[in-house]
C-alpha cells in the first residue's frame, strides 16, 4: 500500500540513533580574518564621501564565542529548545530530525556588538545568520572597525533605488467565474490554473505568508479580512506597517499594499488572490524616499524574524544590486543570497522577483540568484516574456528564472483609493501570484519540504521539459502541482503474517523502510490502532514516536509482534505505521487490516 513519504512503527525493533549535529572543526565555529578587512568594494566607496559622512556598513565577526563540541553541542540544544512550535515543524519538513539547528541560530556575542558600538557607529541590524552587524560609520570608525581583532570582515551594505510599478493603461484583463467571481483578476489566477484549486477547496489555509516590503495600507475594501498575525517596521522599530506621519514619506507603504492585495486580497466581482485563506505576517524593510535608497540588511533582519515566527513562505520583490557585479550572482556570494537560501534551508518557500532590469544576460540580481529558492519572471496574459523582465543565467550557468507569472496588466487594489483598482507591470506584480500559489500546496500538503513545492511547480509548469534563461521551466499549473506526486524520501511498506489473530495470539508483520536518496534520512515514527468500533485503541501510539537513521539508499526490514489481549474485542481492526512530526504532520504511512477472532 503506497502512502506518501517516510517510514514507521518498524522503528521498535530497529535501533534507534539520534543524529546530532557534530563539530565541524575550527572552519565553522572560527573563521579568520579576510585580507583585507576591508572589502575591497568598501574602500572604493569610502573615497567618494567626506570625512564625516556615514556609509552602512556590514561587520561580520569571527566567531561566537564556541570552541569545543561540548560548548557547541550545548548551544545547540539551547537554540532548538527556544523555537516555537510553528518554526520547528516547518523546519521538520525540509531538515531531519537532530540537524533542526545548527551554527546560524547560535546568537550573535553581546560583547562583540558593544565593541562595536563602541567606536561610536550607529547600530542598525544584527544577525545570526551572518555572525555579524550593520551600522552607520564614519571612514575613520570603519579603519577602527577592521582593527578589532574579532572583526573578520568590513563590507557595504548593498542597496538599490526601488523602481515603483508602473501602472498600466488600458482595460483591465478578462473576467471569468467558477465557484468564486474573480472579476478583472480572473486572467491572472486562470493563466496558473489556480479558480481550479480553489473550487477544491485549496486557497492557502493553514500556511503563514510573511511579506517583505515597503509597508501597508489594509484600509482597502479588498484587504479588510486579510487575517495578519503580526507585523513589524524594521526601518523604525515598531509594530506598524502602515503610513505613519512625521516617519514615513506619504507614499511610503503604497508598494507593498499592492503586492499584499495581489496574493492575498479577496472582494468578489473585483479581485482575489490566490492565497486569501492564508495567514500573513507583514514586515515593513523598505525605506522609499529618494535619499533612502533599499538596503539589504532590513531583508536579512526581516527573514530571521519569519523564519522565528514559523512562516511557510516568504513573497519579496527586491533585487538588490548596488556595489555587486554580475560576476557576484554565483548563488553563495551576496548575502541576501546567503540569506535566502539559509531561510529555504530553514524550510521557507523564498519566492523573490527576479527585477524590472530587461531581456539580457546578466540581468539578475541578488537574491535572485539563490538556488533554493523561486525566482520569478514576468509574462503576459499571452504567456509572451515582459519586455522588462530580467532573465538568466546565474555567473555561474544556472538557469533563471525558475517560474514565472503574470507581471503586466495584473489587477490589484488601487493604494489611494479604499474602493478602487488598478492594473499594474512588473515582477513585483509576478511574484506574489507565485507565492500565493506556493501557499496553496502548502496548505494542501502540510508534509512537503521546501524542495518538494519547487519541484512540483517547476515540473508542471509550460515547458518542464525544455527550460530556458527566458522564463526558465514557465507558468506552473496549480492544480497539476496539487496532484503532483512527489517520490518519498523514505518509502514504507508492512506485510502482515496473517490477515485473522485470535485473542490471546500474536499480530506478526514485516515492515520494510527504503532510503531513496543518496543522503542520511532521519525519521521520526510511530504506530496506531483503530478499533472495530472506529474509536482510536486508548494506548495510542502504541509505538513510537522514535527517530530512525537510514543511510544513503539503505533498505532495513524488521519483523514487529504484538501480544492480542484475552479480552480484545472481536472484529476488525487498522494497523497504520505513521512518520512525520508526531502528532501534527504524517509525511508517509501504510496500514493494514486484521480480523481478531475466537480462538
Amino acid at each position: 500500500m503506497k502512502i506518501t513519504h517516510a517510514t514507521l512503527l518498524v522503528a521498535v525493533l530497529l535501533t534507534v540513533s539520534f543524529v546530532g549535529s557534530s563539530l565541524a572543526g575550527t572552519t565553522q565555529l572560527i573563521r579568520g580574518p579576510e585580507t583585507p578587512r576591508i572589502h575591497p568594494g568598501l574602500a572604493n566607496y569610502l573615497k567618494t564621501i567626506e570625512y564625516d559622512e556615514t556609509a552602512t556598513v556590514w561587520v561580520f565577526f569571527t566567531d561566537k564565542g564556541i570552541f569545543t563540541e561540548e560548548g557547541y553541542k550545548q548551544a545547540l540544544q539551547k537554540s532548538e529548545s527556544q523555537l516555537i512550535h510553528k518554526a520547528k515543524t516547518r523546519r521538520l519538513r525540509s531538515r531531519n530530525i537532530g540537524d533542526l539547528v545548527d551554527f546560524t541560530d547560535i546568537p550573535v556575542r553581546g560583547d562583540y556588538i558593544d565593541g562595536v558600538l563602541a567606536e561610536g557607529c550607529k547600530h542598525r541590524t544584527t544577525t545570526r545568520w551572518l555572525n555579524g552587524v550593520s551600522v552607520e560609520a564614519t571612514p575613520a570608525q570603519i579603519q577602527s572597525l577592521a582593527n578589532l581583532d574579532y572583526v573578520r570582515e568590513v563590507s557595504k551594505v548593498a542597496s538599490y533605488i526601488r523602481h515603483m510599478p508602473e501602472f498600466a493603461q488600458g482595460n483591465p484583463g478578462p473576467t471569468g467565474s467558477r465557484t468564486l467571481d474573480y472579476g478583472p483578476s480572473f486572467g491572472q489566477l486562470n493563466q496558473l490554473n489556480v479558480p481550479a484549486v480553489h473550487d477544491l477547496g485549496y486557497n492557502g489555509e493553514g500556511a503563514l505568508i510573511c511579506m517583505l516590503d515597503t509597508g501597508y495600507e489594509r484600509t482597502h475594501e479588498a484587504m479588510v479580512n486579510i487575517n495578519v498575525l503580526a507585523e513589524w517596521d524594521f526601518i523604525h522599530d515598531d509594530n506598524n506597517t502602515a503610513y505613519e506621519p512625521g516617519e514615513d514619506d506619504p507614499s511610503q507603504p503604497r508598494h507593498g499594499t499592492i503586492t499584499l492585495s495581489t496574493i492575498g486580497g479577496f472582494k468578489e466581482g473585483d479581485l482575489i488572490g490566490p492565497a486569501f485563506g492564508a495567514d500573513f505576517i507583514l514586515g515593513k524593510t523598505e525605506e522609499i524616499t529618494f535619499e533612502q535608497p533599499v538596503e539589504e540588511d532590513w531583508w536579512v533582519e526581516g527573514a530571521e524574524w519569519a523564519d522565528s515566527l514559523g512562516a511557510d513562505v516568504i513573497s519579496s520583490s527586491l533585487i538588490y544590486t548596488d556595489w555587486y557585479d554580475y560576476s557576484d550572482m554565483t548563488g553563495d556570494f551576496c548575502v541576501t543570497t546567503v540569506g535566502a537560501d539559509q531561510a529555504a534551508r530553514n524550510g521557507i518557500v523564498v519566492c523573490n522577483a527576479m527585477g524590472n532590469y530587461g531581456n539580457y544576460a546578466g540581468s539578475i540580481g541578488a537574491p535572485a540568484d539563490a538556488d533554493s529558492i523561486l525566482s520569478v519572471g514576468s509574462v503576459n496574459i499571452y504567456g509572451e516574456l515582459s519586455g522588462f523582465s530580467s532573465i538568466g543565467p546565474t555567473y555561474d550557468g544556472r538557469i533563471k528564472p525558475e517560474v514565472v507569472a503574470m507581471g503586466e496588466n495584473t489587477h490589484a487594489a488601487d493604494p489611494d483609493n479604499d474602493h478602487g483598482y488598478i492594473q499594474a507591470n512588473g515582477t513585483s506584480l509576478s511574484t506574489p501570484l507565485m507565492g500565493g500559489v506556493a501557499a496553496i500546496l502548502i496548505g494542501a500538503h502540510p508534509e512537503w519540504s521546501v524542495m518538494d513545492v519547487r519541484e512540483a511547480l517547476m515540473m508542471t509548469a509550460s515547458q518542464a521539459t525544455n527550460p530556458d534563461n527566458y522564463i526558465g521551466w514557465g507558468i506552473p499549473d496549480a492544480l497539476a502541482a496539487v496532484n503532483y506526486d512527489i517520490e518519498p524520501d523514505v518509502s514504507v511498506g508492512l506485510v502482515p503474517d496473517s490477515y485473522t489473530v485470535p485473542r490471546g495470539g500474536t499480530l506478526g508483520f514485516w515492515a520494510t523502510l527504503t532510503n531513496n536518496t543518496g543522503d542520511t534520512q532521519v525519521i521520526s515514527v510511530w504506530s496506531e490502532v483503530t478499533m472495530p468500533n472506529g474509536n482510536p485503541y486508548p494506548g495510542n501510539p502504541l509505538l513510537g514516536p522514535a527517530a530512525v537513521s537510514l543511510s544513503a539508499f539503505e533498505v532495513k526490514n524488521v519483523h514487529v509482534n504484538h501480544d492480542v489481549p484475552f479480552q480484545a474485542p472481536l472484529g476488525v481492526y487498522i494497523y497504520t505505521g505513521k512518520t512525520g512530526i508526531y502528532p501534527d504532520i504524517v509525511t508517509e504511512e501504510d496500514s493494514f487490516e486484521f480480523e481478531v477472532v475466537l480462538p
